[in-house]
């Protein structure tokens, strides 16, 4: 993941947290609204018992708008004719 982001993001407004930075990251402390935005890569534990209750509702959603750059071209393809 590293390797694809450092290839893709500008090195001016990209950076990985350092060791004591990660040490002292505290999601609830970031600013909804604020100057920086963090990629927050995790592994999710949700317990099967819980899949059927809430398998119509995504656990952990994300606030994005999709790009014609970010769909496949069977998308765009889709897309343009409609």
């Amino acid at each position: 993941m590293e390797r694809q982001c450092r290839s893709r993001c500008q090195k001016e407004i990209f950076r990985f947290l350092s060791q004591d930075e990660i040490s002292d990251f505290y999601i609830m402390d970031i600013p909804t609204h604020g100057d920086t935005g963090y990629i927050v890569e995790c592994n999710l534990q949700f317990p099967s018992e819980l899949h059927e209750l809430h398998s119509d509702y995504p656990m952990a959603p994300e606030h994005l708008t999709v790009s014609p750059d970010m769909l496949s071209d069977f998308c765009n393809e889709i897309k343009d004719k409609n």
